[in-house]
């Protein structure tokens, strides 16, 4: 199924069955302040992920061994987002959790990290997602490709939940000489049901892109067009557009970047 690509709007998520079972929060909690970035120290990303297993991808996380965001180059929580671990998880015994409250201010909510994958043309992604609480208007943006090119300034992709049709799976770009698409394009995948877990999957040359749930491409079309001019980054967690609470689990994220 391949969705239609227009110039408009916002976010992402799809409608599939999968494991049941809604998540009990633990009392964990990442209690950083409205901003923080640090640099990683130093982790092994060629190391197993966890005991027994292998990484094969340019990077992999399981959120099991050495803290919140030790594998990744920053971390960015901002206007009351929060990230900590939580269950269940597809490999016990940790998942990845971003949580918002209910909120009154008219500003974007941040808990996500980011990886700096370095330089490449061709990327793909994998990740585990539990939708435990969407919110009932707006959008929320879960996971982000970023770089940069000849007159381009930023480039992103995202994937995410839109509240009002679902799922979204979009671009923006900002160009050197001011001008901005903002959103570029933009498809509607399938909605994704909450307390699900489902397997997602983003990849990009960087001209095409698709996204695919559990296996089955939902949305696929002509995005970007250029070859990316510096390193790739990617963002996974919660981006929040919206006053409403929500709460996302993620889990055995891996991106394989080639050239």
């Amino acid at each position: 199924m391949v969705s239609t690509f227009y110039a408009v709007g916002c976010s992402l998520l799809v409608d599939t069955e999968g494991l049941g079972g809604s998540p009990t929060p633990d009392a964990s909690g990442d209690a950083t302040g409205d901003r923080t970035a640090q640099a990683e120290s130093g982790a092994d990303t060629s190391a197993p992920i966890d005991a027994g297993k292998t990484c094969e991808a340019t990077f992999c996380d399981d959120f099991d061994e050495g803290g919140i965001g030790a594998r990744w180059t920053s971390k960015d929580i901002q206007n009351g987002g929060l990230l900590d671990l939580g269950t269940p998880a597809v490999s016990a015994p940790n998942a990845l959790r971003t949580r918002f409250a209910t909120s009154t201010a008219m500003t974007d909510r941040v808990a996500l990290l980011e990886r700096d994958l370095g330089m490449g043309t061709h990327l793909r992604c994998d990740f585990s997602m539990f939708l435990e609480t969407r919110p009932s208007t707006s959008f929320v943006d879960l996971f982000r490709i970023r770089t940069t090119a000849p007159g381009v300034n930023e480039y992103n992709l995202f994937f995410g939940v839109n509240a009002s049709t679902g799922a979204t799976f979009r671009e923006d770009l900002y160009l050197t000489d001011g001008g901005c698409g903002c959103p570029r394009k933009e498809a509607n995948p399938p909605t994704l049901l909450a307390s699900r877990w489902v397997r997602v999957s983003v990849e990009t040359d960087f001209a095409t892109a698709s996204l695919a749930y559990d296996g089955v491409v939902v949305s696929a079309g002509s995005f970007g067009g250029f070859a990316p001019g510096s390193n790739i980054f990617v963002a996974l967690g919660t981006v929040a557009y919206q006053q409403q609470p929500s709460v996302v689990l993620f889990d055995d994220f891996s991106c394989t970047l080639g050239p």
